[in-house]
């Protein structure tokens, strides 16, 4: 890995060292709409441009930036740019509801935004939001719209010369994930964290100066940025930007690409892609999550020519926790392998360890702001009881295995009660999928009108086997888990709702049970 010399780190610093040693090597393949490329210096160039812009816009050291401009060099020149301030970026995917956008602008209350387009609506919501228009640039705009963009702002700046010096622990990104309340949280990261999460991405997944990485996660989220673009960044590897479907069979062919990273949807959309000419070449590993069945992910090994890899993690442990290995088996059920700097313990509900092997919540170990997340943007409560004494309660019902394997049972509050016993939501899951007829299932506990809790189970049937009965699927389960352990009712419906990040949405799922 080319790592930097200097400390302490600070996003812009890794940048920068690239830019003065590697200056005209391309680092993010096909940037601009005509399909050339953007270099190292360029990059930074743009992001000490812009850096100005917002400064004369107001943004301060330690204030707040908020963007909502998708997967493209825009994204990464913001964030780079707040880091030469010593501010902070609060990213959004351009898909994030209304409601999330004028959460995230009310509570951390930016200076400045940068956005996608000049669409009307979202425009508003931003102004009632408290950010006013003149503090927004725009990646496209109408003439008649009154955006500036981005690149007739920066096109006018100088590069901005006297940077914040900055420390490894100051914060650098607030990203936001969905909350138990109904309402995301703000997970706050900072350099330290990003650069924990790039670099053991790029040793887990072994990343090199020759790697072309392929990403079609949101860069909103810790998986697209912290993982993927933080560990090309700090390996040297270059960076592609994809949309997920055909589009990614094609970039993948056209950039040979060598690492990618894809949702278990994806993995199920791509198998349904007529095959295409060229076909990816130089894929050499694919990381995905969650788990699929193992007849589906060889399906996909075989028809990419790769190897494809189960990942886990969670927002506020950073870095990736573990990975499938050549050495599990699909009958371990596992969700790979422990490869974190962190310590891993498992416990109960009265938080003392268990032995290894026998279920309990998953709690990380390690130092906030480091290789912790440092908490949650103003929820000093969620923060104190999430992060209790250092260590990280992810909520995850886990078993872990002396040899290290990690089998992923689902969330404590996915754990169902029936009547006599609880089972996990994620084992039903995977039972049910388990069936011929089943292409994707969830289940969810929902309350009756009169208080009572019932576990339903959405189900989308195969269009090979359409016919397949409610009182199939239930003999089904229950041979395999139980007659007391299975859904009470049935739904069979044309798909589930998914997040950009490939969860099933279930909070829509029981609003369209109790509707």
């Amino acid at each position: 890995m080319d790592r930097p010399a200097s400390s302490p780190f600070t996003a812009h610093r890794r940048l920068r060292e690239l830019a003065e040693s590697r200056g005209d090597e391309p680092f993010v393949l096909e940037a601009h709409e005509d399909g050339s490329h953007l270099s190292y210096a360029e990059l930074y160039e743009q992001a000490a441009r812009l850096a100005t812009v917002l400064r004369d816009r107001g943004v301060a050291p330690g204030g707040r930036v908020f963007t909502q401009l998708g997967n493209r060099w825009e994204s990464l020149a913001a964030l780079f740019a707040a880091s030469l301030l010593g501010a902070v970026v609060v990213p959004l995917a351009p898909g994030s509801s209304a409601d999330d956008v004028a959460y995230a602008v009310e509570q951390t209350q930016p200076s400045a935004g940068l956005v996608l387009g000049d669409d009307p609506e979202l425009l508003a919501v931003i102004a009632e939001s408290g950010l006013a228009p003149s503090a927004l640039l725009a990646a496209t705009a109408d003439p008649g719209s009154g955006l500036v963009t981005i690149a007739a702002a920066t096109a006018e700046a100088t590069a901005l010369s006297d940077s914040v010096a900055g420390q490894i622990t100051d914060l650098l990104m607030v990203s936001y994930k969905a909350g138990t309340s109904g309402w995301p949280n703000g997970v706050m990261l900072t350099h330290a964290n990003l650069r924990h999460a790039g670099t053991t991405y790029a040793a887990m997944t072994r990343l090199q100066s020759g790697d072309r990485v392929l990403v079609s996660f949101p860069i909103s989220h810790i998986a697209g940025l912290g993982n993927m673009v933080m560990g090309a960044l700090w390996s040297g590897a270059k960076l592609g930007f994809t949309a997920p479907g055909r589009a990614w069979i094609e970039t993948a062919a056209r950039q040979r690409s060598t690492v990618a990273n894809v949702t278990a949807v994806d993995v199920r959309e791509l198998l349904a892609v007529e095959p295409l000419d060229p076909q990816p070449q130089e894929l050499r590993l694919v990381v995905f999550g969650p788990a699929v069945p193992a007849s589906v992910r060889q399906q996909f090994e075989r028809r990419f020519d790769t190897e494809l890899r189960l990942g886990y993690g969670t927002t506020e442990a950073v870095a990736p926790i573990s990975i499938w290995s050549p050495t599990i088996t699909p009958d371990d059920e596992c969700v790979g392998e422990v490869f974190a700097a962190q310590s891993l313990k498992v416990v109960d509900e009265r938080n003392v360890p268990v032995a290894h092997g026998e279920p309990g919540e998953l709690v990380v170990t390690g130092v906030p702001g480091v290789t912790l997340a440092a908490g949650y943007y103003g929820r000093p409560d969620l923060t104190e009881a999430v992060f209790a004494s250092g260590s990280l309660h992810t909520g995850d019902r886990v078993i872990l295995y002396p040899d290290g394997r990690l089998k992923f049972l689902g969330r404590t509050t996915e754990t169902l009660k029936t009547a006599l016993v609880s089972i996990s939501a994620v084992e039903l899951e995977r039972v049910l999928k388990e069936h011929v007829g089943v292409v994707d299932a969830a289940v969810v506990e929902v309350a009756t009108a009169d208080s009572a809790q019932i576990i339903v189970a959405f189900v989308v049937l195969s269009e090979y086997h359409f016919d397949v009965a409610e009182a199939e699927l239930a003999a089904w389960v229950a041979t395999r888990v139980g007659e007391g352990r299975c859904p009470d009712r049935y739904r069979f419906v044309d798909v589930l709702p998914y997040s950009a990040f490939g969860k099933i949405l279930k909070a829509e799922l029981i609003r369209t049970w109790l509707t």
